[in-house]
């Protein structure tokens, strides 16, 4: 009897036995691999997030050509400049802007006082489609370019003025003194107030009206009432300009009176 207890207890034994080494080995068995990545499913939370493409986004970049081409146009417009060319550059340097736009165009808040100067400084901002950037401030070298008149040659106050003395070229009006003389000048109407030296950009201030009647000399004197009219000749006693009214003297007579300069050498009387 006590041998046959020990027997069935070894029966137990071994079919406890074997049952734990089939689940051992399931245990240690490899999972199968799938025949490529593309066969593994993820589910809906796995998924990955897709992919932004930068060639969809719109990116601007205000550079400093771009920008400095706008602030010309803006105060060419402000200052109602035509004939002349203004020059900018950023004292400080330039550093690009990148702005989610495709277009943009500069505003201006604040421009410099009444007239431009050699530094100006600007308060702006950058207007897109999607908002607006700024404001900043920048502070620019500035130069305005116009023709003028630079003497040839030295010229005294003696000479007869002509075109043929100067020759026309660019030059930066705010580093020059206020005051030069443009384009439209007619010289047979003016003379030289003071001498210019070779070089030097003829301003106003080197120049006088020249007068229509010089003093001592012989000019033409008419006068008209209804149907009569007289011609003589006189002396003026002073120079006179166009509009003026000076003495001159009747030579034959030796008397004196009043008349208008109308043109050079030619008075009129009035009764």
């Amino acid at each position: 009897m006590k041998s046959f207890g020990i027997a069935l207890w070894i029966f137990f034994l071994g079919l406890i036995l074997s049952n734990a080494q089939e689940s051992l080995e399931s245990i240690l068995s490899p999972l199968p691999r799938p025949e490529s990545i593309s066969d593994i499913k993820l589910s809906s939370e796995e998924k990955k997030p897709a992919l932004i493409s930068l060639e969809s986004s719109q990116v601007c970049i205000v550079d400093e050509a771009s920008f400095i081409h706008q602030v010309q146009l803006l105060l060419k417009d402000y200052y109602k400049l035509n004939n002349e060319t203004i020059k900018l550059t950023p004292v400080q340097g330039w550093r690009d802007l990148s702005i989610p736009e495709s277009t943009w165009n500069l505003e201006i808040l604040e421009y410099p006082s009444s007239k431009l100067a050699p530094k100006i400084s600007l308060q702006y901002r950058i207007v897109g489609a999607n908002g607006t950037y700024g404001p900043f401030r920048i502070l620019l070298n500035c130069q305005l370019w116009q023709d003028a008149y630079v003497a040839k040659q030295s010229i005294g106050t003696k000479a007869t003025l002509d075109r043929s003395h100067f020759s026309h070229e660019p030059v930066d009006v705010l580093r020059q003194s206020p005051g030069m003389v443009d384009s439209g000048i007619d010289f047979p109407d003016y003379e030289l107030a003071q001498s210019l030296s070779s070089g030097k950009v003829l301003l106003w201030k080197h120049l006088k009206k020249k007068p229509a009647v010089l003093k001592g000399s012989l000019v033409d004197v008419v006068a008209k009432e209804g149907y009569m009219h007289i011609s003589m000749k006189g002396e003026a006693l002073r120079d006179g300009f166009v509009g003026e009214f000076i003495l001159v003297r009747n030579p034959n007579t030796r008397r004196d009176f009043k008349a208008e300069v109308v043109s050079e050498n030619s008075v009129r009387l009035h009764f």
